[in-house]
């Protein structure tokens, strides 16, 4: 069962559910008095509570209970009940959106709270499905549970008058609600394992399309793309197949109800004239109550139907935020922004492992990198280069040993605070949706022009803006599509830059330029980072010719480390890595 008081608004909408249900009944038990009032017949049934509160309220303040005056506070009633309807619908919708933006937001923190190790395992099509699609049906689902409370005293209030009216008749209409009730829990029940599975197939076709079309270019250059839409076609079928029957379930079930509450209609007229000879009076308002009723009965059934379609897809939200939230990433709390990173970072016999019974990915690394200089980091792919990077950025963690900033270990630093200090730029560039200027300013109020200007140009990107014809404002169409690969990885350096960073990381940053360009802008570097840490990783080893210091990976371990001119001058693993690119490059 849903806990609906995770609902904004909840005890609001729970008032005015009773407030609404007070006021049709009693604007019900006028009836009564009414057609009293026109048949001048004398009816016991109009004396008796509930159904003399009005007149009683009449005579009260000296108001005649005349036909007129019944109709017209009747009508009143049942006016403000229509007018306290509306009102709970529209904060139902209210409340409905709110806890929308409220688990997906929740969901998102949770995410970005959580540990690098759990957020890289997720896959992005799986948690856009989650926050867009499952995290609107759960919030579908919860809103239904509301409507079924609502629609469930209301439906009370119908009885107990009916039950006021004749006793035999209410039993007669209950049975026929058992039935009808007994009915729809069977055949909604059987529904639930379809609704389950329709999550799961659902989340897998999302995850596919986006797959699909984040592989688009591939698919379309190797002609593949007829293969992937047949996969994305049948996905497709089972979706609609598993929501036919959803759907088809929801029609079913109404016509099942519509012919029950029918023949029950029929037999309660039936019952009411011929046997228990109920005043024609009596009779009237039992079956305008019935036919209030009726709808009521079919719309209550049809929520629990969405209720039981829609509480697996709440579930799966729910679980995400769990899962998020098991693996929060825990701040130390020295703040990060006492840190200046211009003496050293310290590796103290630090070793990685990704999982408890693999193989450790990073053996014994232990020396110091000083600050303040650019430290070029070479060998093979899979020597541990990354996940050297990974531990230095924070997002994860040594299985032995610690990393210390400027004496200060890692764990016990605000990891937030700190990654503030840095910007790191990968081969694949990222672009948001908005002008050139946003992606490079990214997020930030205030613009310094100068800063801009100066961050543009060591990036080696101020031609390539300047020949744009909207220049810094030009749209960046998604993924940057109408950039080449050159000038994303540049204005993603410009970028970096004009965070003013403590810490510069280029992971093969620099892979797409041309020799031109990539020469001019290691000039630039040199000469715009004088009080930043650099760490340059590169399959280029002539990138790393300026830096101060070169560490050389092989299978886990830095087995050299010096200076450019020093490593290509001693035998080792640099000098062979070296004379492979002379030979290729050659070639």
């Amino acid at each position: 069962m849903f806990d609906f008081t995770r609902l904004p608004y909840w005890y609001l909408l729970i008032f005015l559910i009773i407030l609404s249900g007070f006021a049709e009944g009693i604007g019900m038990s006028a009836l009564v008095p009414i057609l009293t009032t026109i048949s001048s017949e004398t009816d016991t049934l109009s004396n008796s509570f509930p159904f003399n509160i009005i007149p009683k309220v009449f005579l009260f303040f000296e108001i005649e209970p005349s036909f007129l005056n019944l109709l017209g506070s009747c009508v009143s009633l049942v006016a403000l009940t229509f007018l306290i309807i509306f009102f709970q619908e529209k904060l139902l919708f209210k409340s409905k959106y709110k806890f929308l933006n409220e688990i997906r937001m929740t969901s998102l923190n949770k995410l970005f709270s959580s540990n690098w190790s759990f957020l890289s395992k997720k896959n992005s099509g799986d948690i856009s499905n989650i926050l867009i699609h499952e995290a609107e049906r759960g919030s579908d689902g919860i809103t239904a549970f509301v409507t079924m409370i609502a629609l469930g005293f209301q439906l009370l209030v119908y009885l107990i008058f009916t039950f006021l009216l004749s006793w035999q008749m209410t039993l007669i209409s209950l049975i026929a609600i058992s039935v009808s009730s007994i009915v729809a829990i069977y055949l909604i029940r059987s529904i639930r394992s379809v609704a389950e599975q329709g999550v799961q197939v659902d989340t897998f076709y999302n995850r596919f399309i986006v797959e699909t079309i984040r592989g688009s270019k591939l698919l379309k250059s190797t002609a593949t793309s007829d293969t992937y839409l047949k996969k994305v076609n049948a996905m497709g079928l089972d979706v609609t197949s598993i929501k036919n029957q959803i759907l088809l379930s929801q029609s079913k079930l109404k016509l099942i109800l519509q012919i029950i509450i029918l023949i029950s209609m029929a037999f309660i007229l039936y019952v009411g004239i011929e046997l228990l000879d109920i005043p024609i009076n009596t009779l009237f308002i039992f079956v305008f109550i019935l036919l209030r009723l009726t709808p009521k009965t079919f719309t209550f059934h049809a929520q629990y139907h969405n209720y039981v379609a829609f509480k697996p897809a709440l579930n799966i939200v729910d679980q995400l935020i769990y899962e998020a939230n098991l693996e929060f990433e825990k701040e130390g709390k020295t703040k990060g922004n006492k840190l200046a990173l211009v003496n050293e970072i310290t590796f103290n016999k630090v070793f990685y492992k990704y999982k408890k019974d693999s193989n450790f990915v990073l053996k014994n690394i232990d020396m110091k990198i000083p600050c303040n200089k650019i430290i070029g980091i070479a060998g093979k792919s899979g020597s541990g280069k990354t996940t050297f990077i990974d531990i230095i950025l924070g997002l994860l963690k040594p299985s032995e040993g610690f990393v210390k900033i400027d004496g200060i270990n890692l764990n016990k630093i605000n990891i937030n605070q700190y990654r503030k200090k840095i910007s790191y730029v990968t081969q694949d560039s990222i672009f948001f949706d908005g002008t050139l200027k946003d992606n490079i300013i990214l997020g930030q109020n205030k613009i310094n022009k100068n800063e801009l200007k100066k961050c543009i140009k060591a990036a080696q990107v101020d031609k390539v803006i300047n020949d744009l014809p909207n220049g810094l404002d030009t749209l960046i169409s998604e993924a940057g599509s109408n950039l080449s690969g050159g000038q994303k990885q540049r204005i993603a350096i410009a970028r970096a830059l004009y965070r003013k960073p403590k810490l510069l990381i280029l992971d093969e940053a620099t892979s797409a330029l041309d020799n031109e360009v990539e020469s001019k802008f290691r000039y630039a570097l040199k000469k715009h980072c004088k009080d930043i840490t650099v760490i340059i990783i590169s399959h280029k080893l002539i990138n790393l010719k300026y830096a101060d210091l070169i560490l050389v990976f092989e299978k886990g371990q830095i087995v050299q480390n010096g200076k450019f001119i020093d490593l290509q001058n001693s035998s080792g693993v640099f000098s062979h890595l070296l004379k492979i690119e002379d030979k290729k490059r050659k070639n």
